[in-house]
């Protein structure tokens, strides 16, 4: 769902579609608060990017993942995917890079202990995630 974040741009894939994200946007967390709350309360929510010269709206549900993209009007994609499919793919990705998402918003002025207490948010929620989706194979990370 995520690519390896680099000098503040990377992509999210859903299905066929995919699209850049800019810095501009605080991605793995939105990302990761929309999805949480959407596997918690078993409703749509949406979170919204900016590609940098156009944005893109992400609403996640339960078996449907909707992308209204607002580029010179607007165009609506629906992509048929299961949400807990997806909430596990992006919580792989956030915990695949967790240094580079840490960082994600350092314009050089982060404090290695501000990294460290993004890097523990961000595993904290995909803990929480995975606490909504059913599987044999998920194992709690432990920051520290």
């Amino acid at each position: 769902m995520l690519s390896k974040p680099k000098y503040g741009w990377a992509d999210i894939t859903i299905g066929d579609w995919s699209d850049r994200c800019s810095y501009l946007t605080d991605v793995p967390f939105q990302l990761l608060e929309a999805m949480c709350r959407s596997c918690k309360n078993h409703e749509p929510v949406a979170a919204k990017f900016d590609a940098e010269g156009w944005e893109y709206t992400i609403i996640f549900d339960w078996l449907e993942t909707h992308i209204i993209i607002e580029k010179d009007g607007f165009e609506l994609r629906t992509i048929e995917i299961n949400r807990d499919d997806l909430a596990k793919e992006l919580v792989e990705d956030i915990r695949a890079n967790v240094d580079e998402w840490a960082s994600w918003d350092d314009y050089g002025d982060m404090t290695k202990e501000e990294r460290f207490n993004r890097a523990f948010k961000l595993i904290k929620l995909c803990n929480e995630i995975m606490k909504y989706i059913p599987s044999d194979d998920w194992k709690i990370v432990y920051v520290g």
